[in-house]
């Protein structure tokens, strides 16, 4: 195994990974039923309504922090010209942007069909939410120096810490009687401040790194951006699907609430895409180090047990889930909330699946920079998404919404697995594998649909446990090629 050499954390990366993002999203789950309540439902829409607009920002920077992560972990002694050097050619990028449209704020909220009581204090949160995304988008290389450096305990405890503060102080200032545009000076303030302490963390660790005017290598540029670009098209089906279909909602219906109702249903589900992408970033510069080091074999058995591993325990948790909504949502955020927003989480579930799924298999992608065939289904993920909102939004609302997601995320993983699979040797479909993990979840589907009125959770919970131990030895979860990549991957 060539990469035996290396004491490379990856173990710990995902560990660090996953609890600062579950940790992140336990306290908005926790705090985020205060927040709509206080604020109310029409508040709390408009709330998220204005963050679906600067959500587009993000797109700005094109990638290349993804490419900072990568080069970093190659180079790591380019970091201050690589993260000066960024952050410069981000500023000049985003700064006319911005400006354009903190010029023709009026206009943009004008066309979002709002309230007229609204309207106002929407120019405002939108000018100051566009100051908050400048700041954040600037300085995101320093994040992905961090993380470049296989620093993620350092660089996800800022990044989880400062969304817990601006949660909480977001919290206490919706209780306390504050009103949207303070709270967004807030943010801004703690989005900053925390930028410094990302600044100052590198500094501990490279004493030698120090932000400059460098001369600007075109070569180094055009290098980050090529990688980078690929993951902005990423980036952009992600955005597509976590905005424009709120704002879409708002265009078509006019009505807050149905954002309000239709971001409970996002919330409910944002902790397993946490845990998810959690896995894949924490992996990438693993995948990366082996397919330099030409570690096929390491890397196949990545993608064999891992993809075992969700089939057998992260798909049930999903179709519980998806067939529970209303029993779970209730205990969060009370039975008329849960009501109106069951349908979109049980929506949702049926795009997350296939997500899940393709973990592995994408982490890999990434890795080996191949990720260029998930930006070009990406494209069409978007395009469809966009098409069924346009059809189904007018029909069922925000769970229309919800349908457009999961529909578009389905194709779209379906057609990066089989082009990666066929433009790729190495990998093979284990067809027995595959059926024995449908046959799994199937039954429990089954038998969480014939029991959902008979029994409570806690007894079906109890049959899931017992069901996935019996699939984990039907699909020998554990073999002795999974606990040698185990042992590889804990050396440090």
């Amino acid at each position: 195994m060539g990469s035996s050499e290396h004491r490379f954390p990856v173990f710990k990366n995902i560990i660090y990974n996953t609890i600062a993002q579950f940790s992140t999203r336990i306290i908005s789950f926790v705090f985020f039923p205060v927040i709509v309540l206080a604020m109310g439902h029409e508040k709390f829409g408009l709330w998220a309504l204005i963050f679906s607009i600067i959500g587009y920002l993000p797109l700005l920077e094109f990638g290349i922090n993804s490419a900072v992560v990568k080069y970093i972990a190659e180079f790591p002694q380019k970091i201050s010209e690589m993260v000066s050097q960024t952050i410069i050619v981000l500023f000049f990028i985003i700064l006319p942007f911005c400006f354009f449209l903190v010029l023709f704020s009026n206009e943009i909220v004008n066309l979002l069909n709002i309230k007229s009581e609204y309207i106002s204090q929407s120019v405002i949160l939108l000018r100051f939410g566009i100051l908050l995304f400048f700041i954040q988008i600037v300085l995101s290389p320093l994040d992905g120096a961090l993380v470049g450096l296989e620093r993620l305990g350092q660089a996800f405890k800022i990044s989880a810490v400062s969304e817990m503060v601006k949660t909480m102080l977001c919290a206490g200032m919706v209780l306390s009687g504050f009103g949207l545009i303070e709270i967004m000076v807030m943010y801004i303030l703690v989005t900053a401040g925390f930028k410094l302490l990302a600044y100052r963390t590198i500094k501990k660790i490279i004493p030698a790194f120090k932000f400059g005017f460098y001369k600007v290598d075109i070569n180094l540029i055009k290098k980050l951006y090529t990688y980078g670009l690929n993951s902005f098209v990423i980036n952009l089906s992600t955005i597509i699907t976590d905005y424009t279909d709120k704002i879409l909602l708002q265009f078509f219906t006019g009505n807050l609430a149905y954002i309000t109702y239709y971001e409970i249903g996002r919330k409910a589900i944002q902790i397993a895409y946490a845990i998810l992408k959690s896995i894949t970033s924490a992996v990438v510069p693993a995948i990366s180090r082996w397919n330099k080091e030409n570690s096929i074999d390491v890397i196949i058995r990545f993608l064999k047990s891992g993809s075992r591993f969700i089939g057998v325990i992260m798909i049930p948790v999903l179709l519980f889930i998806m067939i529970y909504p209303v029993n779970i949502l209730r205990l969060w955020v009370g039975f008329e909330l849960a009501l109106r927003s069951a349908t979109c989480v049980s929506a949702f579930m049926y795009g997350l699946i296939p997500y899940a799924l393709m973990i592995p298999l994408t982490t890999i992608m990434f890795g080996r920079a191949e990720h260029y065939i998930i930006a070009r289904w990406c494209i069409l993920l978007v395009i469809i998404n966009i098409g069924l909102d346009v059809i189904l939004i007018p029909l069922f609302s925000y769970t229309g919404c919800a349908i457009a997601y999961s529909t578009s995320q389905l194709i779209a993983n379906a057609g990066i697995f089989f082009s990666y699979i066929k433009k790729v040797k190495f990998i093979t479909l284990e067809i027995a594998v595959f059926l024995k993990v449908i046959i799994i979840n199937s039954i429990l589907f089954f038998i969480f649909l014939f029991l959902k009125n008979s029994i409570s959770i806690i007894y079906i919970g109890l049959i899931y446990l017992f069901l996935l131990i019996f699939g984990g030895m039907l699909l020998n979860l554990f073999r002795k090629d999974d606990l040698n990549l185990l042992k590889h991957i804990l050396r440090l």
